[in-house]
């Protein structure tokens, strides 16, 4: 910088008050252009990961690649015609950088947003930076993974695909067909099943559009494809092994894969072909030499599917009267089976519905392990029927689903079947696990003793026999292998003998179509009526049957009876109890069911949770189901029929993972 003339000791002379501001001036002007300073840390971190994906900013990474490409900044008035200049250049150089491809396919997507084209224009844009994205994917290698233009383009391609492809009110409308690139073509074909050989599959739903309120948490898998939710047809005819429940949403991915490589590029004629993949069987899939997880959303197509199925809004009125609204009797699964996954059967409660697992269903398939090795069924029944009709529905109902989706037995994960039941569903879950053994109600159903002899008078059918010999003659379902109760009122619920109680007692009746196989409702209450009360198994009103209330009366004989069944021997019994307080002992409750009904000397464990009634939802539940769970996995020998790309140890992960293609 000049500082003026030196004198003889080296001194600047002073300068003369007329030529000070303009030496000020020129001062500033040798300033240096480049300048440090220590700023915001959170203002700068996020300013390094802006993309075109968070607003109309390109990628350090891809600004980067304009520039040392000659091209400067014309991207910001000329995105469709800079994205065609550096796709001559990149083409030019045949074996280009992997970040050149990434450049590539952020351009386009950003092209495709601010570009002024028209909608054919746009889905080219936006099909070009698929295609970009995964030729970048294919030339990557392991140390590029820790790359920030790694997550950035498989988020452009995951984007891109869901645009490209965006239909009448968002839904996701894959078709075949010859598509213009911005420079060359895409011929696409599609699979002609869509999603494993379901001809009930209707509509496809971008997952990522859709915001949820009332569960927990919102997880999800990050990787490469578009995240779906599929939508089936339930007006449609169902195959012998379809036991999807109604309003079933399941997770899908749509992944777009392209043939031909950088020649296809430099020729401009690349194929593809746009396949629906179930992350229930593949969960990962392979791009060049490297394994990338697929996109997968799973949060929202659980909380879909509880939002558009009966359930929230229709629990009371199923309690009162179970016929009015149609069937609620059913076990269904959210997803199709998949062989050498374990089920795990829930049993709501009383003048409640399958929607209350929800949060637990979303946070146990978060586990990476949990979610390779077990599938979520559901019981929805009519609760104020009868315990014990309603328990052997259940298990008329697991057999018949076992044999449906495994007619020749040979997947092992069907008979390791856990079942959890809250409130009066753990009472049918009990019945599950228990033995009715050779008792008076046996003797009745049987056909034999002096007691059947004094009632022959009645003249009941073979058809009545055996509907009382599948409620109470029964052993251990054989596929069940181990139960846990949460909040069961085995020693009954005092709030049955409260006002509020009485009043639904009065109110409630046995549903009609439960007793289709035996006539009438006046054939089945004099049968009833004769039977119960000569067994000494039930209490009930002169003009009422039994009801589920009845079997939750604290001191009747049909509480009495249920809790006095043994388990099986081969059986393992699980108990989780609420308390307001959160502390076991005589005196506390969870407003519902007091500590005393809910505890259970023959478990092999039981924890008390701080909670209300229902504590479906409640961490330190989810924790311990996910603990028992584990154990069961690791107690047995691995599945049959278990496929998987690479060993895992059964501990817990986060995330799902899983085969790959």
């Amino acid at each position: 910088m000049w500082q003026g003339r030196q004198g003889a000791v080296g001194r600047s002379r002073p300068l003369r008050g007329s030529l000070l501001p303009a030496v000020v001036l020129l001062a500033a002007a040798c300033g240096s252009p480049i300048q440090v300073q220590r700023g915001d840390p959170d203002a700068i971190y996020r300013r390094l990961a802006d993309s075109a994906l968070t607003g109309p900013e390109l990628s350090n990474e891809t600004r980067g690649v304009v520039w040392r490409q000659g091209i400067g900044d014309r991207w910001l008035d000329e995105p469709k015609e800079t994205l065609e200049s550096l796709h001559r250049r990149v083409v030019a150089e045949r074996s280009p950088e992997p970040i050149a491809l990434a450049a590539l396919a952020e351009l386009a997507l950003y092209a495709a947003q601010h570009a002024d084209v028209d909608a054919e224009m746009r889905r080219s844009l936006y099909l070009s930076a698929v295609v970009y994205a995964h030729l970048y994917l294919e030339r990557t290698v392991p140390r590029d993974a820790f790359a920030p233009a790694f997550r950035m383009v498989v988020d452009v391609y995951n984007r891109a695909l869901a645009h490209a492809f965006s239909g009448k009110g968002g839904e996701f409308m894959p078709a075949p067909g010859r598509y213009p690139l911005v420079v060359g073509e895409l011929v696409i074909d599609t699979e002609t099943e869509r999603f494993v050989g379901s001809t009930r599959l209707t509509r496809l739903l971008p997952a990522v559009d859709y915001e949820i309120d009332g569960m927990i948490n919102r997880h999800r898998q990050a990787g490469v494809g578009v995240g779906l939710i599929g939508l089936f047809d339930d007006t449609a005819e169902r195959t012998a092994d379809d036991r999807l429940a109604d309003q079933a949403a399941v997770p899908l991915t749509a992944l777009l894969r392209v043939d031909g490589g950088l020649d296809g590029l430099e020729k401009k004629h690349l194929s593809g072909r746009l396949e629906m993949i179930w992350p229930g069987e593949v969960q990962a899939v392979r791009f060049g030499a490297n394994d990338v997880p697929l996109e997968v959303e799973l949060t929202t197509p659980v909380a879909y599917h509880f939002h558009e199925a009966r359930g929230f809004d229709s629990e009371v009125i199923d309690f009162f009267f179970p016929d009015e609204e149609g069937e609620v009797n059913r076990l269904s699964l959210l997803e199709p089976h998949r062989k050498g996954r374990i089920p795990v059967v829930l049993v709501h409660g009383t003048a409640s519905s399958p929607g209350r697992w929800a949060d637990l269903i979303n946070e146990l398939q978060a586990s990476r392990t949990l979610h390779n090795n077990y599938e979520f069924w559901l019981f929805s029944y009519a609760s104020s029927s009868y315990v014990p009709i309603s328990a052997a529905t259940l298990r008329r109902a697991l057999a018949e689903t076992r044999d449906a989706l495994d007619p020749r037995h040979d997947d092992a994960a069907l008979d390791r079947m856990v079942v959890m039941g809250h409130s009066q569903g753990g009472l049918l879950t009990r019945l599950q696990v228990a033995t009715s053994g050779r008792d008076k109600a046996a003797e009745l159903a049987s056909d034999r003793g002096a007691t059947i002899a004094a009632l022959r008078g009645g003249k009941f059918s073979d058809a009545q026999r055996a509907f009382l010999r599948e409620i109470f003659v029964f052993e251990p379902e054989p596929s069940v292998e181990r139960v846990i109760f949460l909040s069961t009122p085995h020693g009954g619920s005092y709030l049955t003998q409260s006002v509020p109680g009485w009043i639904a007692e009065q109110i409630v009746s046995i549903p009609r179509r439960l007793v289709d196989p035996i006539g009438t409702l006046t054939d089945v209450e004099r049968m009833m009526r004769g039977v119960l009360r000569v067994a000494g198994i039930v209490d009930w009103s002169p003009e009422n049957l039994p009801t589920s209330l009845t079997s939750m009366t604290p001191g009747s004989a049909s509480q009495k009876w249920v809790s006095s069944l043994p388990f099986g021997k081969e059986v393992h019994v699980h108990s989780i109890v609420a308390t307001r307080s959160g502390r076991a002992g005589p005196g506390e409750s969870d407003g519902v069911v007091a500590w005393e009904s809910a505890h259970l000397a023959q478990a092999e464990s039981e924890i008390v949770v701080a909670s209300g009634h229902s504590a479906q939802g409640h961490p330190e539940v989810i924790a311990e189901v996910r603990r028992i769970l584990l154990e069961h996995l690791a107690a047995g020998s691995a599945p049959a029929g278990r496929v998987e790309s690479r060993a895992a140890p059964v501990s817990d992960t986060s995330g799902p993972a899983g085969p790959s293609r």
